[in-house]
C-alpha cells in the first residue's frame, strides 16, 4: 500500500520521536564542544606594518622591495638565526615550517610592507614578526648602501681616472720644463754703465712651462680633494645608516614605533599588533554547525524509517 509524504506526516513522524532528537542534538553538542577543545587549536596572527615615505618611485620601491624579500623570506640562514634566537627546537620549526607561518607582503601604491606571523603560541608569532620586521629593515638598508655604493664607485673610478690625467701631464710638462733652458742669450743688452754688451733673459717659454705646471698641480690637487669628500660622504652615509639600524632595530622588540632616515627618505616600523585568528565565533559556529547537521541527519533517518515502515504496512 502507497502512502503519500506530506507535512502533516512529517510533523507525525518528529512527535513521535522527540526524545530521539532530544537526546541526539545533546550528543552531538557534546561531542563537537569536545572536538573543539581537542582538536580546534586557538591560533593568534602578529602583524607588523613597514612604511616608506614618502611615495619613492614605483620601479625603485619593486627592486628594493624584491631584493629584501629575497634576503629575508627565502634565506635559510635568517631562518636559522632566528631559530636559534629563539631557542626553538629545529626539527618542529623547519625552514619550510617558518616560511608557512610567516608572510610578508607589498602594496606597491602605498609603498608599505605588511609582515604576518600566525602560530598557537601568541608571544612565539609576535617575536618571529619582530624579529623578521628587524631583519627587512635590515635588508632594506642594505640594498640602499648597495645601490649608493655602486654610483660611489663609479663616481670614485671616473674622478680617479681624471687624476691620473692630470698627473700624467703634470709630467709630460714637468719632463719639457727640464729640457728648457731658464735663460736665452741676448745679442746685444745695454748695461747700467751705458756700454753695450752680451747679456742674459729670462726664457719666455720656460716662464709659461712653469705656470702650467702650478695649473696642473692646482688641478691635481682639487680632484683628490673631490676623491676625499665623496669618500668622507660616502663613509658618513654608512656610519650613519648602521648607527641607526643599531640603535633602532632593538626598539622592535619593546613594541616602540621606529624610522631610519636616508636622504629625506623614511623607513618607519609600526608597532606590533596581535588578533586571535581562531575567535569565540568560529568556535560557537563550529559547534552550531555539527549539531544542525546531526540533527537534520537524524530527522532525515526518522523521516525515511516511519515512511517505510507505513510503506510495509
Amino acid at each position: 500500500m502507497q502512502t503519500e509524504m506530506n507535512l502533516k506526516k512529517i510533523i507525525k513522524y518528529t512527535s513521535m520521536n522527540k526524545k530521539l532528537l532530544i537526546i541526539i542534538m545533546f550528543v552531538s553538542i557534546v561531542t563537537s564542544t569536545l572536538l573543539n577543545v581537542l582538536f580546534m587549536k586557538t591560533s593568534y596572527t602578529s602583524n607588523q606594518n613597514i612604511q616608506i615615505s614618502p611615495i619613492i618611485e614605483l620601479e625603485k620601491f619593486e627592486a628594493r622591495y624584491n631584493l629584501a624579500y629575497k634576503n629575508v623570506i627565502n634565506n635559510k640562514q635568517t631562518y636559522s638565526k632566528m631559530i636559534e634566537q629563539l631557542q626553538l627546537d629545529p626539527k618542529v620549526y623547519t625552514f619550510s615550517k617558518m616560511k608557512t607561518i610567516s608572510t610578508i607582503s607589498a602594496d606597491f601604491k602605498s609603498n608599505s610592507v605588511e609582515i604576518e606571523v600566525s602560530d598557537p603560541n601568541k608571544a612565539l608569532s609576535e617575536n618571529i614578526a619582530m624579529l623578521l620586521s628587524q631583519e627587512f629593515a635590515r635588508a632594506w638598508t642594505n640594498g640602499i648602501l648597495k645601490s649608493e655604493k655602486i654610483v660611489y664607485e663609479e663616481k670614485m673610478n671616473a674622478t680617479k681616472d681624471s687624476l691620473d690625467a692630470a698627473k700624467i701631464k703634470i709630467n709630460m710638462n714637468s719632463e719639457t720644463l727640464k729640457k728648457t733652458p731658464q735663460t736665452i742669450e741676448l745679442a746685444n743688452s745695454i748695461l747700467m754703465d751705458g756700454k753695450i754688451g752680451d747679456g742674459e733673459e729670462i726664457n719666455p717659454i720656460y716662464v709659461q712651462l712653469m705656470n702650467k705646471q702650478s695649473q696642473l698641480e692646482e688641478e691635481a690637487a682639487l680632484i683628490e680633494l673631490v676623491l676625499k669628500q665623496e669618500e668622507g660622504k660616502f663613509n658618513e652615509l654608512v656610519s650613519s645608516l648602521e648607527g641607526q639600524l643599531n640603535s633602532e632595530l632593538l626598539k622592535i622588540n619593546d613594541g616602540q614605533a621606529i624610522q631610519i632616515s636616508y636622504n629625506k627618505e623614511f623607513l618607519e616600523v609600526q608597532p606590533l599588533e596581535s588578533e586571535i585568528q581562531t575567535s569565540i565565533s568560529s568556535r560557537i559556529g563550529f559547534v552550531v554547525g555539527v549539531s544542525i547537521v546531526c540533527l537534520i541527519s537524524t530527522l532525515l533517518a526518522i523521516i525515511l524509517k516511519e515512511y517505510l515502515k507505513d510503506e510495509s504496512k
